[in-house]
């Protein structure tokens, strides 16, 4: 069974300061991003509006470790753009639970 995990992007080091997210040297980091969502292990993810990171949702087989790892190996995270976190993530389907309100 698949687990979720949620990778909470922030600032890293090599973050250049009065650049947006938009325009920081983040091309590896999203080839990298769509090579695991074809994979299957990304579910959704994308920057905060606010330019402070941004975060990706997985979907993996393998758990914490495999999370790690992902995060870990990121080319953002590697070059310093980027620190990461990683949350496990109970994702609750909220239309198990009946419909929206008009």
């Amino acid at each position: 069974m698949k687990k979720t995990f949620l990778v909470l992007y922030r600032p890293g080091p090599s973050w250049i300061e009065g650049k947006s997210i938009y325009e920081q040297p983040l091309e590896a980091h999203g080839g990298y991003v769509q090579k695991l969502y074809r994979e299957g292990k990304v579910r959704s993810g994308g920057p905060f509006s606010d330019s402070t990171g941004g975060a990706t949702l997985l979907d993996l087989e393998g758990g914490e470790a495999e999370a790690r790892d992902i995060a870990a190996n990121d080319p953002a995270v590697v070059s310093g753009i980027f620190t990461a976190a990683i949350h496990p993530w109970h994702l609750i389907q909220w239309e198990n639970y009946g419909k929206k309100s008009s």
